[in-house]
């Protein structure tokens, strides 16, 4: 395998702020991000990796908010959507891209384009998240012509 494939160039930090108390089976949209404000310049994002933070790693999400803990980690599934709103990881365990609790291991995606605004996060069990915290997700990406 040659890893200069996996070579990580360009990287944003997102969240998903839980502004009110989470309920089981809520889906919560990203917290709006420059990199996707700008149509022209969305369109031209493919995701390559996706790493998600909790408190003991990143205290605070990039607007400030407290991240939920560790193990309310476990309680969320990301959802991305592509740019005609089709999912294309559906329901995944945020776990699954946590890698401080799988060995270290990266999923490489393949290039995709997806519906920033559109994709979400779906609390499966509300644990201790509670009203003011976020969840702190890293997006690998490239940009295409």
């Amino acid at each position: 395998m040659n890893t200069k494939e996996f070579a990580i160039r360009r990287m944003f930090c997102s969240e998903v702020q839980f502004t009110t108390a989470p309920a089981a089976g809520q889906n919560v949209k990203f917290r709006e991000n420059p990199i996707f404000s700008n149509k022209d310049f969305a369109d031209k994002v493919r995701i390559q990796g996706i790493f998600v933070y909790y408190d003991n790693v990143m205290a605070f999400s990039p607007s400030g908010q407290p991240n939920i803990a560790f193990a309310d980690v476990a309680n969320l599934a990301l959802t991305l959507l592509d740019m005609q709103s089709r999912e294309i990881i559906d329901s995944m365990p945020l776990n699954q891209f946590n890698t401080f609790v799988n060995g270290g291991f990266f999923y490489p995606l393949e290039d995709l384009a997806i519906n920033y605004s559109n994709s979400y996060v779906r609390v499966l069990d509300v644990g201790t998240i509670a009203a003011g915290q976020s969840v702190s997700i890293a997006f690998a990406y490239k940009l295409v012509k």
